[in-house]
């Protein structure tokens, strides 16, 4: 997890399997991970930074398909970078260094350094402190953590510049699920989440279709006769304006085993 003191929110990434990883925003009151973005890659670390977010890829083992019980070959770990509004993911570069095990990332306000642990279990284990240029994504070695080394699962560096938090607008709406089902005069909830969570953003919600499904004030959906519809919710602060839309398809009341 890392938490970007600019705009009061904290960010994870996690799961869903060894090969992708999703981006998280957190709700910090009641703990619950709000989808932000599905990724391709696996990511072990996320760090924010007063130039956005940052993630690591961690080193890639490659297995010889002509030779499968050769040993396999690891890359080394690459830094990406991470718009959260705009949602888009690119790579920063080749970081020089192998980590296939816990490793934790942070960033230093005072120095303007982002902080990186990396450990690698080959025929013996590595590891270092190291400071990655997030132009580049070059990796410096700073020196090995113990005598022996050491696995390093949490990094929180105090600073006594920590930026203050800047003047917020709503820069997304997110809906929680896009598309879902309910039968005929049953009810099922959707979530919405005006972006940065912080802002006291005013949500409303409407149906295309009432006569197929309604929803009221707090994103609940009745269904009504089979169909589809669409309900919409629309978040409002200030003078900008965030809309998002789930598909709803209702299901006749004899079909009610299928939900």
């Amino acid at each position: 997890v890392t938490y970007d003191y600019a705009t009061s929110t904290m960010y994870a990434v996690a799961g869903p399997s060894d090969n992708a990883s999703n981006i998280y925003v957190v709700d910090m009151e009641t703990g619950e991970l709000i989808l932000l973005k599905q990724t391709e890659q696996f990511f072990m670390n996320i760090a924010a930074t007063d130039n956005g977010l940052y993630l690591m890829e961690p080193s890639v083992a490659v297995v010889d398909e002509w030779d499968p019980w050769a040993p396999a070959e690891y890359g080394n770990a690459t830094l990406y970078s991470f718009d959260p509004v705009e949602k888009t993911l690119e790579v920063v570069g080749d970081t020089g260094m192998k980590s296939n095990m816990l490793s934790s990332m942070s960033y230093d306000y005072d120095t303007g350094y982002l902080y990186w642990t990396p450990m690698f279990q080959g025929a013996s284990y590595v590891s270092n402190m190291a400071i990655v240029d997030t132009e580049t994504g070059v990796a410096t070695a700073l020196g090995t953590i113990g005598a022996a080394g050491a696995q390093v699962s949490g990094l929180y560096i105090l600073s006594e510049n920590f930026p203050e938090e800047s003047e917020l607008a709503l820069n997304d709406l997110l809906i929680n699920p896009a598309k879902t089902s309910v039968s005929a005069g049953m009810t099922v909830e959707i979530k919405a989440y005006a972006l940065p969570l912080s802002l006291d953003a005013e949500i409303t919600w409407t149906s295309s279709d009432e006569t197929v499904a309604t929803v009221d004030e707090n994103g609940v959906v009745t269904g009504v006769a089979q169909g589809k519809a669409t309900v919409t919710a629309t978040a409002v602060y200030g003078d900008v304006t965030k809309t998002a839309a789930c598909e709803v398809a209702v299901l006749g009341a004899d079909a009610a085993f299928l939900t």
